[in-house]
């Protein structure tokens, strides 16, 4: 925010009859807000947070060391560019790392957005490909959730099955 006291070329400067009284900026386009956030992202200079994501210590940010165990590098990359810009990009391999995330960290909107893509991935049929990305989140308490979810569609699927192929054997029968 700009306040009245601030300057700028006279044939420009805000008409405020308040002293007090603030003028705001906004922005027009956040697409390339966010460009230019991601890009700020992968700039080590510019980062005040040095995390070392994973077992391999992956660096993530700079100045200040901050040890993260409990994530994945890209994982947790995803959850610092969903911080900053508000967007992340949600995979089999990192949806249940970011829904462990975004619940610790209480970002709901990324939790609603991996619920859905778990939701969506599951129903056509992805669930060995998510447990794939899972098992490295034992620790996190969304990762019973996550199970739950995919054994509650495994057992529906199988009921499904089950039911269709006894329907069709007394078809077959009459």
């Amino acid at each position: 925010m700009m306040s009245q006291k601030a300057s700028c070329p006279s044939k420009h400067r805000p008409s405020c009859s308040d002293v007090g009284q603030q003028v705001r900026a906004r922005v027009s386009s956040t697409k390339t807000l966010c460009e230019s956030l991601k890009l700020i992202l992968d700039m080590p200079e510019m980062c005040d947070v040095k995390f070392l994501v994973g077992a391999d210590n992956t660096p993530v940010h700079v100045r200040l060391t901050i040890p993260v165990h409990k994530y994945d590098a890209e994982v947790f990359r995803m959850l610092m560019q969903f911080i900053h810009c508000g967007t992340a990009t949600i995979t089999d391999q990192t949806v249940t790392g970011l829904l462990c995330g975004a619940c610790q960290f209480e970002l709901g909107d990324l939790e609603v957005a991996c619920c859905r893509y778990l939701r969506a991935r599951l129903s056509s049929g992805h669930e060995e490909s998510i447990l794939d990305g899972s098992r490295k989140y034992k620790q996190h308490r969304k990762y019973a959730f996550i199970m739950e979810q995919i054994y509650k569609l495994l057992n529906q699927r199988f009921h499904l099955r089950k039911s269709s192929r006894t329907t069709k054997a007394r078809e077959t029968d009459v």
